[in-house]
């Protein structure tokens, strides 16, 4: 062996003195790491810390809009009951609060920042009333309200359409829309309830407040609105009364009847011109599920192909 390649060996030798601790020393951490990972799963102890741990971060809110402060804009600090969540609360009013139509406020933040804004009516509102955002309407409602004011602002439905015009004719409820222009997506009134929804927290007050000045002027042109007789909601499949906010049927589990395409609800004096979808077991106005079909084939709610199902529709 000449000093080239005894040289060459003995560079090989140092190597492999560095490598060789160096790989044991990795693979007894490895080796640690999986112990420690099986240990942690099946150690009582150490897996309570860890859901403790995971039960601490879901639970830190995460509301981007601050409740104490929308709470001390409605003057309801003092409320008799105030319940308290993640991303919102609810609080019930007293009868001599300025917010006393509402017997319970409950505002909660979506994923999308809006605040969805739901109320408990002392007094029953004989005739349902529809807002939406113009520029979020995608088929056209009938009985549509045209106020020129608001035309382009909202879409107003109702029923009575005679009664809402001349109430929403007022210079002081215009102005009130006209202030929320921006950020009133949605508000639906009927019966013993009210759903709102908002971009912005200040909103709020200012869209009870356009509900008030509502109920006033129908109280002045309709008369005492608690003794109207209303037609309640029922679920579609037992009969069974539907509250205010319930979604589901809590005798049979049904959902609450309601139309994919226009979202308002749908009353037993309805179900002649309602039809459900074959697929998803969901309801819709017939000629409002027509209309959509005619522009996209496919059902709102599970996107399957109906364009067979259109065609029985239209023979019916």
């Amino acid at each position: 062996m000449n000093v080239e390649d005894f040289g060459y060996f003995a560079f090989l030798v140092v190597i492999a003195l560095i490598a060789i601790p160096i790989r044991r020393s990795r693979k007894k951490k490895k080796k640690q790491r999986s112990r420690n990972r099986y240990y942690s799963t099946y150690n009582p102890q150490v897996a309570h810390q860890t859901y403790q741990q995971q039960v601490q971060y879901t639970m830190t809110p995460r509301s981007t809009f601050d409740m104490e402060n929308l709470l001390e804009d409605l003057k309801l600090t003092d409320a008799p009951v105030i319940q308290r969540a993640i991303n919102g609360f609810q609080v019930e009013t007293s009868e001599d609060h300025r917010y006393s139509l509402f017997s319970e406020i409950k505002i909660i933040e979506q994923q999308n920042s809006f605040l969805k804004v739901y109320c408990t009516l002392r007094k029953i509102i004989p005739s349902s009333l529809e807002i939406r955002r113009r520029s979020s309407i995608v088929v056209q409602a009938q009985n549509e309200i045209k106020i020129p004011q608001l035309d382009n602002f909202f879409s107003i439905v109702s029923e009575h359409q005679d009664m809402w015009f001349a109430i929403l004719h007022n210079h002081e409820l215009i102005h009130r829309f006209e202030n929320l222009k921006d950020h009133l997506e949605f508000l639906y009134i009927s019966e013993d309830h009210m759903v709102a929804i908002v971009d912005k927290d200040y909103a709020v007050r200012p869209m009870l407040d356009l509900t008030l000045v509502l109920h006033e002027n129908l109280r002045d042109l309709a008369g005492d609105v608690s003794e109207y007789h209303v037609e309640q909601l029922k679920c579609y499949n037992c009969d069974d009364p539907f509250d205010p906010l319930e979604e589901v049927c809590d005798k049979c589990g049904a959902q609450r009847p309601r139309c994919m395409i226009c979202y308002l609800d749908l009353k037993p004096s309805d179900k002649q011109e309602v039809v459900k979808h074959p697929c998803c077991q969901i309801y819709s106005h017939k000629h409002h599920i027509l209309s959509w079909l005619k522009k996209n084939n496919k059902c709102p709610n599970c996107h399957t192909d109906l364009s067979h199902w259109s065609k029985k529709l239209l023979l019916q």
